[in-house]
C-alpha cells in the first residue's frame, strides 16, 4: 500500500491505494510532518510523455489523488510546467493548487 513512481517516473498506486486511508505508510509519514510541500512537474510526471504536448491528459486516478492531497492542511501543492501558466492549469484544472509556467517565469498563486 505505497504511494510510488515508477520506472517511468510517473505518479503511481500500488495495491489499489485509491485512499489514503488504505495507504498507512503515506498516512503515516503524513502525521508526522508539520508541513508538506509537493512541487510536481507536468510533463512526464504526472502525464505520460506524447509526441504531441497538446494531447497530454491528466489521468483521472491521478487528478483524484491530487484533489485529496490539495485538500489536506498540511499539504501545498504546486504544479510546474515548461508550458505557459494558463495551460498548464486549465490541463490539471484543480482548485487550491499553485501553477507554475514557463519553469517558473510565471505563477498563479492557489490563494489568488
Amino acid at each position: 500500500n505505497n504511494l510510488t513512481m515508477t520506472a517511468g517516473n510517473h505518479l503511481s498506486l500500488e495495491d489499489g491505494c485509491m485512499s489514503f486511508e488504505n495507504c498507512t505508510n503515506f498516512q503515516d509519514f503524513l502525521a508526522n510532518k508539520k508541513q508538506l510541500a509537493l512541487l510536481l512537474d507536468f510533463d512526464g510526471t504526472l502525464s505520460p510523455l506524447v509526441s504531441r504536448p497538446e494531447d497530454a491528459v491528466l489521468p483521472k486516478s491521478t487528478k483524484v489523488l491530487l484533489e485529496r492531497l490539495v485538500s489536506l492542511p498540511t499539504v501545498s501543492l504546486a504544479i510546474i510546467s515548461g508550458r505557459e501558466v494558463e495551460n498548464v492549469r486549465s490541463k490539471v484544472d484543480i482548485p487550491g493548487v499553485t501553477y507554475a509556467g514557463s519553469h517558473g517565469l510565471d505563477i498563479i498563486f492557489a490563494d489568488s
